[in-house]
């Protein structure tokens, strides 16, 4: 599974082990337990990446190989792409943009993803220092 979370300083992704239901019923005890909602939607979501050559190489190999979960991915912009994903939106608030997203992509495609991830967030990191 893929977790993807968005919050006020950003988009973070994170691969876990476990599948959607199971972790969701966990969330839904926890939320009950603390007397708190939780507002769950099935839906899609989208990772913004640049449009280089390798990113879109890789990206395309992935949809290519059949082991990988179905993923697509579409230009945004002249200079990014978004891989777009399946999958279901939790949060603690209704119309919320704060949340964590869950796709269930087999673990190859979503550690492959959170490392194109990772190299784009730590090559731009770099440029900005």
């Amino acid at each position: 599974m893929l977790k993807v979370i968005y919050s006020e300083t950003g988009q973070y992704l994170e691969h876990s082990c476990s599948a959607i239901a199971p972790w969701l019923m966990k969330q839904y005890q926890l939320a009950a337990y603390m007397g708190h909602d939780l507002f769950v939607e099935e839906c899609t979501a989208t990772v913004l990446l640049p449009a280089n050559d390798d990113v879109i190489a890789e990206l395309d190999r992935m949809i290519l190989h059949p082991t990988c979960s179905p993923i697509d991915w579409a230009y945004a912009e002249i200079d990014t792409v978004e891989v777009v994903l399946s999958g279901v939106w939790i949060s603690p608030w209704a119309h919320s943009h704060e949340g964590t997203f869950l796709s269930d992509v087999d673990d190859s495609t979503a550690l492959k993803l959170i490392q194109i991830w990772a190299d784009v967030a730590r090559h731009t990191s770099a440029i900005s220092r």
